[in-house]
């Protein structure tokens, strides 16, 4: 069978026409499978804008919240304690608790997986030496936080 050039167009597009038919097919039954009986168990809607988020390295914003994402050595010089709701630490930074004590006024210290245990057993030590409150992930499991 010989196929001229305009036949061979007109079977591609058909070809990429099915495909693309089953690939929307695919995604409208993942969401109402697996994605739609999640979100009606936690009553979790879909968030149409994410535009209160403000994300400023290292900082991420949003409405009142402050959180601090400390994934390298950092430097703060500043006369008065920074106001943060969170820390996070995470990829393993080469920083002390009391550093970040002594520039930013936080109210929890959280502490990922991405560290590694004995170095997020001496942040812990840390904080409660100097009665920080903190969560470790790899001990106690996801961080959840009210907003």
């Amino acid at each position: 069978m010989c196929l001229n050039i305009q036949q061979s167009i007109l079977l591609t597009e058909a070809i990429i026409n099915t495909l693309a038919i089953r690939l929307c097919s695919l995604i409208i039954f993942l969401h109402n499978f697996h994605l739609k009986p999640s979100r009606t168990l936690h009553r979790v809607e879909p968030v149409r804008s994410l535009s209160t988020i403000q994300n400023i390295y290292p900082f991420i914003l949003y409405d009142s919240l402050r959180v601090l994402v400390v994934d390298q050595p950092l430097k703060f010089i500043s006369e008065e304690k920074i106001p943060v709701d969170v820390i996070i630490l995470s990829k393993n930074p080469r920083i002390y608790i009391s550093q970040l004590a002594e520039a930013f006024d936080c109210r929890r210290f959280v502490f990922d997986a991405s560290n590694p245990l004995w170095k997020i057993k001496l942040w812990k030590k840390d904080c409660d030496s100097l009665h920080l409150p903190h969560h470790s992930t790899p001990d106690k499991g996801a961080f959840k936080m009210e907003l």
